[in-house]
C-alpha cells in the first residue's frame, strides 16, 4: 500500500511539472471510435492505449505517439494538465538498459486543461509530437516500453486512477551518412541537421549541414529565418555562443521553397558555439516561420 501511494504521488508530481513544461502535444480531441487502439488494463472503467506513428525511426528523429483514454462505464469528467509529462515511460532499450528521462531543455508554457467530459464509449486522444524530447531513445536498437498516467477528477484532487498502456516496441536505426533525419513537420515544413562526424578532437571543425524541406505546396518566406542551437554540454550546462554574432545559417525574406524542395546550409559550428570542453554534447536546432520548427536531436563526442 505504501509503495502504491508513493507511486501515485510521483505521478501526481509529474502532472504539476507538466504545467511548466513546453507543450509537446497538439490540442486534445474527444472521439467516439476506439478501434485503432489497443488498450492496457481497465481501471474503474477507464483504460489507456498508445499508438506509435512509426515503429522504426532514425536515431534522433521525432517519435510521434498518440495516447487514448477510453471510458467503458458511466459518464465521467477527468482532469488533465497538458503536456507529454503527463505520461511516464517505463521500459528497456538496447542491451536491457532502462529508458531514462532526458528533457532537452523545454521552456514554460503553462497550458492547463480544466477537464474533459467522457461519455460512455468516448475516447480522449492526446497526440504527442516527439516522445524523444523527454526520454532518451537516441541509442540505436530495440526499445520495449509501456506508458503510465494518473487521473484526477479535479484540480489538486486525490488520484482517481493510475492507467498503464499496452506494450510498445520501437526500433531506432542509424541514418545513412548522407541522409537527413527531419524533426516534427509544421505546416508541411521540417528541419534537419546532419554532422559530417559525430566524434571530433578539441579545436577541430564541427561541420554541420542544415536542411529545410517543404513537404507541401509552394511556400514563400515572409521574413528573415534565423537558425539557433539549443542543447547541453558535458557538464549539463547550456551550449553557449562564442561571440555576439549568431549562427549565420539564415534564409532571407521572400525566398521561394517549392514542393519537395530542400534548402541547405553548411557551416562550422565551432565558429559560433562553445565546444571546447571534452565530453558529450546533445543539441538540436530550431527556426521560426510563424511556428517554431525543431530539428532532429544530435549527439557529438569531443575528445
Amino acid at each position: 500500500m505504501i509503495v502504491v501511494r508513493r507511486r501515485a504521488a510521483a505521478i501526481a508530481s509529474a502532472l504539476v511539472l507538466a504545467a511548466i513544461t513546453m507543450q509537446l502535444a497538439n490540442a486534445h480531441t474527444i472521439e467516439e471510435g476506439r478501434g485503432d487502439y489497443t488498450f492496457g488494463p481497465t481501471v474503474k472503467n477507464l483504460a489507456l492505449g498508445a499508438k506509435l506513428e512509426q515503429h522504426v525511426v532514425n536515431a534522433g528523429g521525432a517519435i510521434a505517439i498518440k495516447f487514448a483514454i477510453t471510458n467503458f462505464g458511466a459518464p465521467i469528467r477527468i482532469f488533465r494538465i497538458g503536456s507529454v509529462l503527463e505520461y511516464t515511460v517505463t521500459g528497456t532499450g538496447p542491451g536491457g538498459m532502462p529508458i531514462e528521462k532526458d528533457d532537452r531543455g523545454q521552456g514554460f508554457s503553462g497550458s492547463i486543461s480544466t477537464g474533459m467530459d467522457l461519455r460512455n464509449g468516448s475516447t480522449y486522444v492526446n497526440p504527442v509530437t516527439d516522445l524523444g524530447m523527454v526520454y532518451d531513445f537516441r541509442t540505436p536498437g530495440r526499445y520495449t516500453f509501456v506508458c503510465e498516467t494518473a487521473l484526477t477528477l479535479g484540480y489538486e484532487a486525490p488520484i482517481y486512477a493510475i492507467l498503464k498502456s499496452n506494450i510498445q516496441t520501437l526500433d531506432v536505426v542509424e541514418a545513412g551518412p548522407t541522409e537527413f533525419t527531419f524533426g516534427p513537420a509544421e505546416n508541411n515544413l521540417a528541419l534537419a541537421v546532419r554532422l559530417d562526424q559525430h566524434e571530433v578532437d578539441v579545436g577541430e571543425p564541427i561541420t554541420a549541414t542544415l536542411a529545410l524541406k517543404n513537404f507541401g505546396s509552394p511556400y514563400r518566406t515572409g521574413s528573415l529565418i534565423d537558425y539557433a542551437l539549443r542543447g547541453t554540454g558535458p557538464d549539463g550546462t547550456w551550449i553557449a555562443q562564442t561571440h555576439e554574432v549568431p549562427f549565420s545559417g539564415s534564409i532571407p525574406p521572400g525566398t521561394n521553397i517549392g514542393t519537395g524542395e530542400t534548402l541547405k546550409n553548411t557551416a562550422d559550428l565551432s565558429q559560433f558555439y562553445d565546444f571546447h570542453k571534452p565530453g558529450r554534447y546533445t543539441f538540436y536546432f530550431f527556426a521560426t516561420l510563424g511556428q517554431q520548427l525543431r530539428s532532429n536531436i544530435l549527439t557529438l563526442d569531443v575528445r
